[in-house]
C-alpha cells in the first residue's frame, strides 16, 4: 500500500487554510519497493511495481516560510536549482519569459488557489513563489555560463 500525503502550507506562522491544496503525493510506501528518486527539490519516488494508493485523511503541516530572511534564502536556492534543471534540459530563459512565468505563478496562487483569503501571509507566499519563477528564467539567461549540471548520485 502507498499512502498519499496532502500538505497544509504554513507561512509566517499562519496556516494557509483558505488556499486550495494540491492532490496527495505518494510519500509513505514499503522501502523494499523503492527504486530511486528523481529531482533535487520535491523529489519523486519511483517504485518497482504499481501498488494501491490511499490518501491520508488529514493534511500534514508544511512550515515552508517561517521568516522573510529564510524565504529569501529559499527563493535564491530554488531559483538556482530550477535554472540548473532547465539548463540541463537545454531550455532557454530571459527577462520576458521570467516576467511571464512570475505573473502567471502569482495569479495562479493568489487568485485561482485563493491566496487572497489568507491575508498578508497568503499574499507574501504567492509573491515569493512568483519571484522564484521570475528569477529562475532570468538566471537561465543572465547566469547561463555559470550554471552547472547537477551531480547524479
Amino acid at each position: 500500500m502507498v499512502y498519499d500525503v496532502t500538505w497544509l502550507q504554513v507561512a509566517f506562522g499562519q496556516p494557509l487554510t483558505g488556499m486550495r491544496r494540491g492532490e496527495g503525493l505518494p510519500r509513505l510506501f514499503p522501502v523494499r519497493e523503492l527504486q530511486g528518486f528523481d529531482g533535487v527539490v520535491h523529489e519523486g519516488a519511483h517504485l518497482r511495481s504499481p501498488l494501491p494508493h490511499q490518501t491520508l485523511p488529514h493534511p500534514l503541516l508544511h512550515h515552508s516560510r517561517r521568516t522573510i530572511h529564510q524565504s529569501l534564502q529559499k527563493l535564491a536556492q530554488y531559483s538556482q536549482l530550477g535554472a540548473v534543471k532547465r539548463h540541463a534540459q537545454g531550455k532557454r530563459g530571459g527577462l520576458w519569459r521570467g516576467l511571464g512565468s512570475g505573473v502567471a505563478s502569482f495569479v495562479r496562487l493568489y487568485v485561482f488557489h485563493r491566496g487572497f483569503l489568507c491575508g498578508k501571509a497568503g499574499f507574501l507566499h504567492s509573491l515569493l513563489v512568483a519571484l522564484e519563477s521570475f528569477f529562475r528564467y532570468v538566471a537561465l539567461d543572465v547566469d547561463r555560463e555559470h550554471l552547472q549540471r547537477p551531480v547524479k548520485r
